[in-house]
């Protein structure tokens, strides 16, 4: 998943959402290291726990 992410981030991206835990699946996502890749490229970070 990370790899498509800084796939998308040539593409002049501007703000990114994460969602976690995803509500279906319960998955939890390593956000350290994706808010550490992302941030590099100047990218708004929102990040939403909240479990619907």
């Amino acid at each position: 998943m990370i790899k498509k992410i800084l796939t998308i981030l040539k593409y002049k991206l501007k703000l990114f959402f994460i969602k976690t835990p995803s509500n279906l699946l319960l998955n939890v996502i390593n956000i350290l290291s994706y808010c550490n890749k992302i941030k590099k490229n100047n990218v708004i970070i929102i990040i939403n726990n909240i479990y619907t």
